[in-house]
């Protein structure tokens, strides 16, 4: 479970923010994840709530916004938008594409206290 790592690099990252900018706690977190990331949401959740233990963020409310991921279909010669990896051409069907977008996961809001 990659998640749990992630989990902790996340942590990682607020408090070296919190050394920074010294701040108390931090209130809410906002995640983007794209569709092609490989990470499973509720994983991240439960690995954030046990990374976060007696740190600043424990108890921080963690939001995840799941983008789509975009793709060029190499027969279509056109960029369309895909729901999850594996997915073929909404067009033609085939599975000739090179991702362009959606493997994604960044950090987009810290709300400290």
């Amino acid at each position: 479970m990659h998640e749990m790592a992630l989990s902790q690099s996340l942590v990682d990252l607020i408090e070296g923010e919190r050394q920074a900018h010294d701040f108390a706690r931090v209130r809410r977190i906002r995640v983007t994840l794209g569709a092609f990331s490989n990470v499973e949401p509720e994983a991240l959740r439960f690995g954030f709530e046990v990374a976060s233990r007696g740190t600043v963020a424990e108890n921080a409310e963690l939001l995840l916004d799941l983008t789509p991921a975009r793709a060029w279909c190499i027969p279509c010669c056109e960029s369309m938008t895909l729901s999850r990896q594996g997915e073929g051409c909404p067009r033609c069907g085939r599975h000739q594409l090179m991702p362009e977008s959606g493997d994604e996961m960044r950090l987009t809001e810290l709300e400290i206290a």
